[in-house]
C-alpha cells in the first residue's frame, strides 16, 4: 500500500497519472515474476505457532509458541496494514490478567470466558466465537468492549455502528483483523446469517471491477464483538456461535471518570497483554492433552477445547471451562427463544408438562388461542400471520428448543399438511 508522498522528487510530489502509472507497471511485474506470498492482517499461524503484528515504527511482531512469547522482527509471515490500524504496546512480563477485574467492570465469573475468547482471536485456524455485551444505559459497555480490542486489534476507531449493508460488513472486515460494533438495537435475519459466516470462515464472490466474467472471492473469518442494550441477537445459529456478558449495573458511589479509567487501563495495558500471551503459550503446550480427554463439547468445539487448555494451564480442574461455557450458552438461547413468541408460547406450554400434535396449522391455531386467553396474543408483535411462516420460525428455533429438552418431530406430509408433535423429552 502505498501512502501520500512516498514518490516525491525533492519537494514537488509527482503528477498522480504518473503515481497510477507506475503502481499498475509495478502490480503487473509483481503478478509475472514475482514471488507469491500470503499476506495477513494482525494475527497469522504458521507452523503451529502464532504471531501478532505489533502494527508500530519498528517493525516488532511477536511469536507465541507452546515454549513461551518473545518479541521479534523477522517474522516468516508477511503482514499487510491498514491505515485504520494502531499500534499494540510491547508486551511485558509479570502480570496476571486478572487486574481486568479491577478496571472493567465485568459480571462475577467472567473472566475466565472473557480470557479465552481473547486468546481466540489470536487464532486463524479456528472457527471464531462473539462476544456479546449487554447492559443497561451507564453500565460501561463500550469502555469494556473499546480496552478489550485495545489488548488484540487496536484501532483509530474501536467501536462502530453495526453495518446495515453485505457490501459495509466486508468493508469492516477487509480494513482490519476484529469486527467490533456498539450500540446495536436490532439485526436483520440477513446480517445476522452473514455474521456467522463471517465467524466461522466464508468466501463471498463478486463480479471484478471493470469486467463482464471475471470474479472476485473475498474471505472472510474475523472475531466478533458487540454491544447494546437489549438483546439482538434473535437467530439460534449466531446466538450458538456467542458469549454473552450481562453487565451489572455501576453504582453511583463508585464510578469513575471515563479518562480515569483510561488512564489505570494503559498503564496496565502491557502487562495484561503479557499476562494473555503468558496464557496461550501454555494453552498450547497443553492444547494436545486436553483434546485427549473425554469431554461433552458443544457446537463450538474448538473454542471449548481452547477454553478447557486456558483453565487447565491456570491450575483448575478438567471440565470446569466447558461448564461455565455451557451455562452461558444456556442463558443466551433462552433470550433467542424469549424473543420469538412462537418459542415463547411452546415454551410455556410444553414446558408446563403438556404436548402438541398435528398438522402445523392446528399447532398454530391452539399456541394462538391459548396465547390470546393469557392475554398475550392480540397484536403480538411478530407471530407469524400464515402456516408456512410459522412453519419456519419453529424450524429456525429448534435447536433452541432442544437445549430446554424440548423436541420437534416433523412427519410426512399428508393431505392435512405436515403433522408435528412437540414435546418434552423423557
Amino acid at each position: 500500500e502505498t501512502r501520500p508522498g512516498w514518490a516525491a522528487a525533492g519537494h514537488r510530489p509527482a503528477p498522480s497519472s504518473a503515481l497510477t502509472s507506475t503502481k499498475q507497471t509495478l502490480r503487473a511485474l509483481a503478478r509475472g515474476a514475482g514471488e507469491t506470498r500470503e499476506v495477513f492482517r494482525r494475527v497469522a499461524i504458521h507452523e503451529g505457532n502464532c504471531y501478532l503484528d505489533a502494527c508500530d515504527e519498528q517493525g516488532h511482531i511477536i511469536e507465541i509458541k507452546p515454549s513461551g512469547w518473545r518479541i521479534i522482527k523477522n517474522a516468516p509471515v508477511t503482514f499487510v496494514r491498514h491505515q485504520s490500524m494502531c499500534a499494540l504496546p510491547l508486551p511485558r512480563p509479570g502480570g496476571r490478567f486478572s487486574d481486568v477485574e479491577k478496571i472493567a467492570n465485568l459480571p462475577p465469573g467472567a473472566t475466565r470466558l472473557v480470557r479465552a475468547w481473547l486468546i481466540e482471536c489470536m487464532r486463524t485456524d479456528t472457527p471464531h466465537v462473539s462476544l456479546v455485551i449487554y447492559g443497561t444505559q451507564g453500565s460501561a459497555k463500550s469502555t469494556l468492549q473499546s480496552m478489550l480490542r485495545d489488548l488484540i486489534d487496536p484501532s483509530v476507531q474501536n467501536l462502530r455502528t453495526a453495518p446495515r449493508a453485505l457490501a459495509d460488513l466486508h468493508a469492516s472486515a477487509q480494513s482490519s483483523h476484529m469486527l467490533s460494533f456498539e450500540n446495536v438495537s436490532e439485526l436483520s435475519g440477513a446480517l445476522q446469517d452473514h455474521l456467522c459466516a463471517t465467524l466461522t470462515g466464508a468466501a463471498t464472490a463478486g463480479r471484478t471491477l471493470f469486467t463482464n466474467s471475471d470474479e472476485t472471492l473475498l474471505k472472510l473469518q474475523r472475531p466478533l464483538v458487540m454491544n447494546g442494550i437489549t438483546a439482538f441477537v434473535t437467530r439460534p445459529d449466531l446466538q450458538d456461535r456467542c458469549v454473552v456478558l450481562e453487565l451489572p449495573v455501576i453504582d453511583e458511589k463508585t464510578r469513575r471518570t471515563a479518562t480515569a479509567v483510561r488512564a489505570r487501563f494503559e498503564a496496565a495495558r502491557p502487562k495484561l497483554l503479557g499476562a494473555l500471551l503468558t496464557t496461550f503459550a501454555k494453552s498450547l503446550a497443553l492444547l494436545p492433552e486436553v483434546k485427549t480427554q473425554k469431554h461433552n463439547l458443544p457446537r463450538m468445539a474448538d473454542f471449548a477445547l481452547l477454553g478447557e487448555a486456558v483453565t487447565q494451564s491456570l491450575g483448575q480442574k478438567p471440565g470446569s471451562f466447558i461448564a461455565s461455557y455451557n451455562k452461558n450458552r444456556l442463558a443466551g438461547i433462552g433470550e433467542v427463544i424469549d424473543a420469538s413468541p412462537v418459542g415463547t408460547a411452546i415454551r410455556r406450554v410444553v414446558g408446563s408438562g403438556r404436548e402438541l400434535s398435528g398438522p402445523i396449522g392446528q399447532i398454530k391455531s391452539r399456541l394462538e388461542r391459548r396465547a390470546s386467553k393469557a392475554g398475550h396474543a392480540g397484536g403480538i408483535a411478530g407471530w407469524p400471520k400464515t402456516d408456512r411462516a410459522f412453519s419456519e420460525e419453529l424450524k429456525r428455533i429448534t435447536p433452541a428448543l432442544a437445549q430446554f429438552g424440548i423436541a420437534v418431530e416433523k412427519g410426512k406430509r399428508t393431505a392435512d399438511g405436515y403433522p408435528v408433535r412437540i414435546h418434552k423429552r423423557k
